[in-house]
C-alpha cells in the first residue's frame, strides 16, 4: 500500500509529464484520506486549473493558504491563477499581502515588478526589481530587467553595471553578453563593446545579430578587411541586405572593386529599386572607369531618392571624367532646385572639379556657393584649397582664417588645419606649417572617434 507522500510524488510526476487525469486521481486519494493535505489541495488547485476549473482551482488554493499559512508558494500559484484569468488588480493586492508577509523573500516582489511590466508602469517595475535585489543581491532576474528598464532610459552607464553584474553569475549567457555589448555601443565605449562581442561570438558563432554587430564596429572603425573575412564565411544567401552592403562597401573602400561590383548586383536582383545600393554600384563602377554605366546607375538612383548626394556625387564626376562640362553644369543646377537649402551640392560640385583640375570654375562655384552660405565651414576650405592650387594663397589664407577655432573635431576644423600647412609650406614658413600639421593629425585622431564625424560621407575621405 503507497504512503501519502509515495501518491503525493506520483501525482507530481503526472502533473509534470502533462497527465493531468492521473494527477487529479492521485490529489483525489489523498484528499480522501487527508482533506487537510496542503500538498494535495496545493497541487489539486494546478490541476483543476488546468482543466479549466476555475471555482475549484480557487477553492483548493485558498485552503491550502488556510492550512499552511507559512507556505509562500501556494501564495504564488494563487497569484499566477488570478494573473492568467486577467484579475490584475486582485492579483497585485493579493501579493502586495504576500509580500508584507514575507519581507525576506525576493519572490513577490519579482512577481509585482512583472505584473507592474505587463501593466505598462515601469517606474513601479523598476521598484519591485530594485526591492528583490536588495533582499536577494544574486537575483539575476532583478539585476536583468533593471539593465533593461535602464537601457530604455537612455541610462547606459547604470544598465552596463547592471548587465555586468548579472553576467558575474552567468559568464556565458550570450544574451546577456550582447546586451552588454549594446550599452557599450550606446556609450561609445567601442573597444569594449567589441570585446564583449567577440566572446559572445567565440560562444555563439552563428549568431547573425551578433556578427552584424562586429561587423559594423569594424567598418565604423575602417576595418574592412575584418569585415570582408568575416562575412566571406558565408554564402550570400545567408546574409540578409545590409550585411551584403557592408560587405560591398567594405570590398569598394579598398579600391576593389570587382567583387563589390558583384555583392552589389547579388543585392540589386532581389531589391531592385534600392537607392543606396544603386548609388554603392554607381560608386564601384566609377572606380572600374566604367563611366557611362556609373553615371546611368546613379542617374537612377537620384529618380528613387533625389537628396542621395553620394549618387550626385558619382553623376557628377562621372559627367567631368568624360569631359561632359555641359552635363555636369546641368546635373548641378538639377541638384540645386532639388535641395534649395542645402550647401551640399556646392561643396560636392566645387570639389569634383578641383579634383578634376578645372580650377578657375571650383573657384566660380565655390564664391557662388558663399554667396549663399558665408558661414559654411566646408566651402570656405574647399574654396581655399583652389585658390592654393591656383598659387592665390592671400586669398586662400583670408578663407582659412574667417573659420572658427578648432573647439570640435570635424572634417571641415581637421581638413582647415591639414590646408593651413600647405600653404604655409608654399609660402616657406616651416614652422607654422608643422605646428598646423600636427594639430590637424591631433583633429583628425579625434574625428575618427566621434560618432558624429563616423556617420557623416566625408569620414572615408579624413
Amino acid at each position: 500500500m503507497p504512503t501519502v507522500e509515495q501518491i503525493l510524488q506520483q501525482a507530481i510526476q503526472h502533473f509534470h509529464a502533462g497527465n493531468i487525469k492521473e494527477a487529479c486521481v492521485c490529489c483525489e486519494s489523498v484528499l480522501a484520506f487527508d482533506g487537510n493535505q496542503a500538498d494535495a489541495l496545493h497541487l489539486y488547485g494546478l490541476v483543476a486549473h488546468s482543466n479549466e476549473n476555475k471555482a475549484l482551482a480557487h477553492q483548493s488554493l485558498l485552503k491550502a493558504i488556510e492550512v499552511a499559512p507559512q507556505e509562500i508558494q501556494y501564495r504564488l500559484s494563487y497569484a499566477r491563477i488570478l494573473i492568467s484569468e486577467n484579475q490584475l488588480d486582485q492579483a497585485s493586492l493579493h501579493l502586495i499581502n504576500t509580500d508584507n508577509l514575507f519581507p525576506t523573500s525576493d519572490q513577490p516582489a519579482l512577481m509585482l515588478a512583472q505584473l507592474s511590466l505587463q501593466q505598462d508602469n515601469i517606474a513601479l517595475a523598476k521598484h519591485y526589481f530594485e526591492q528583490a535585489l536588495v533582499r536577494n543581491n544574486h537575483c539575476l532576474e532583478a539585476l536583468v530587467q533593471l539593465g533593461c528598464i535602464a537601457r530604455i532610459h537612455n541610462e547606459y552607464k547604470t544598465a552596463i553595471t547592471y548587465f555586468g553584474a548579472a553576467i558575474a553569475f552567468e559568464p556565458d549567457n550570450t544574451t546577456l553578453l550582447h546586451d552588454l555589448s549594446q550599452c557599450y555601443i550606446q556609450n561609445d565605449q567601442l573597444d569594449l563593446a567589441y570585446q564583449t562581442l567577440v566572446k559572445a561570438h567565440s560562444l555563439n558563432p552563428h549568431n547573425m545579430e551578433i556578427i552584424q554587430d562586429l561587423c559594423n564596429i569594424d567598418y565604423r572603425q575602417k576595418n574592412y578587411e575584418n569585415v570582408i573575412k568575416r562575412l566571406q564565411q558565408f554564402s550570400p544567401t545567408e546574409l540578409d541586405t545590409q550585411l551584403l552592403l557592408q560587405l560591398g562597401d567594405s570590398f569598394r573602400l579598398q579600391d576593389r572593386s570587382l567583387p563589390a561590383i558583384h555583392i552589389y548586383e547579388i543585392i540589386l536582383q532581389q531589391s531592385p529599386y534600392d537607392p543606396i545600393v544603386l548609388s554603392a554600384y554607381s560608386e564601384a563602377l566609377f572606380q572600374r572607369q566604367r563611366y557611362s554605366l556609373a553615371n546611368n546607375i546613379a542617374k537612377r538612383a537620384l529618380l528613387l531618392q533625389p537628396d542621395l548626394l553620394s549618387a550626385f556625387t558619382t553623376n557628377i564626376n562621372s559627367h567631368l571624367a568624360q569631359q561632359q562640362f555641359k552635363a555636369a553644369d546641368d546635373c548641378f543646377s538639377a541638384q540645386i532646385n532639388n535641395m534649395p537649402n542645402s550647401p551640399e551640392p556646392w561643396i560636392i560640385y566645387c570639389s569634383a572639379l578641383e579634383r578634376a583640375n578645372d580650377i578657375n570654375r571650383a573657384i566660380e562655384v565655390g564664391q557662388q556657393g558663399l554667396t549663399q552660405y558665408p558661414q559654411n565651414d566646408a566651402l570656405l576650405v574647399k574654396l581655399a584649397i583652389c585658390y592654393r592650387r591656383n598659387k592665390t594663397y592671400d586669398k586662400a589664407l583670408d578663407l582659412l582664417t574667417q573659420l572658427p577655432p578648432p573647439e570640435q573635431p570635424s572634417y571641415a576644423s581637421t581638413l582647415a588645419q591639414f590646408e593651413f600647412g600647405k600653404l604655409y609650406d608654399a609660402t616657406e614658413n616651416v614652422e607654422s606649417a608643422m605646428q598646423a600639421f600636427t594639430l590637424g593629425n591631433q583633429l583628425a585622431y579625434a574625428s575618427w572617434q566621434n560618432p558624429a564625424v563616423q556617420q557623416t560621407r566625408y569620414y572615408q575621405k579624413i
